[in-house]
């Protein structure tokens, strides 16, 4: 006869399964995809790097309020003016952790990057440079291109953290393989891994356009 159906552990789950991946812890997965969940035993950096990602959130979203708010702008402004390219360095310190965090998840630990993690990978990591040759040469336009970079890795990280707690909200980017709406980490019971990306975006951000203010 014809082409028999190949067997489940080949194909893996439907693109319908992967709303049930939510309900299901990481070792739980990787049992049933044959993986062994050693990979997945908590790390004692993970708490670290969730506190220190919700530090830089928190410190990112009240420098960006502070810098857009007129009754503090000007004080902090006035905080600030010429230390542009320090800022710029502080920067870069946050891309560099970032970075080296994602690595530190996937090759050390061991997850699996979904595409979404991708994407913020993408825009994470150029910062590095972006920021780092901005830091050493005081390049004064250097949010021009910093800002949209860490502003798009933001919404990514945003969108990834809704559709972790929404799968529904899927567009079509869930795979068996790696799929996005499942939380490896879920530190204090709500830092996931986009979270801790959220809030190095975050901070990046707000550096940046206070370097940039700072450099007026």
């Amino acid at each position: 006869g014809g082409v028999g159906r190949l067997p489940l552990h080949l194909v893996g789950p439907s693109f319908e399964d992967c709303d049930a991946f939510q309900s299901k812890s990481s070792v739980e997965l990787l049992g049933q995809a044959g993986l062994p969940d050693s990979r997945f035993t908590p790390k004692e950096e993970e708490p670290t790097l969730a506190g220190l990602a919700l530090l830089a959130g928190v410190t990112g979203l009240v420098l960006l309020l502070a810098l857009v708010l007129p009754a503090v702008r000007r004080a902090v402004e006035g905080q600030i003016a010429g230390q542009g390219r320090a800022l710029l360095v502080l920067a870069w310190i946050v891309a560099t952790a970032s970075s080296g965090g994602s690595l530190y998840f996937s090759e050390v630990v061991g997850f699996i990057p979904c595409i979404l993690c991708w994407y913020q990978r993408i825009a994470m990591y150029p910062l590095v440079l972006v920021l780092g040759v901005g830091a050493l040469t005081g390049d004064r336009r250097v949010w021009r291109y910093a800002l949209p970079l860490s502003g798009t890795g933001l919404i990514i990280a945003l969108y990834h953290v809704a559709l972790q707690l929404q799968p529904a909200l899927d567009v079509g980017m869930c795979t068996a393989g790696a799929p996005c709406n499942v939380r490896y980490v879920a530190v204090f019971g709500f830092v996931s891994i986009p979270v801790m990306a959220a809030g190095g975006f975050l901070l990046i951000s707000g550096l940046v356009l206070a370097a940039a203010r700072a450099a007026d």
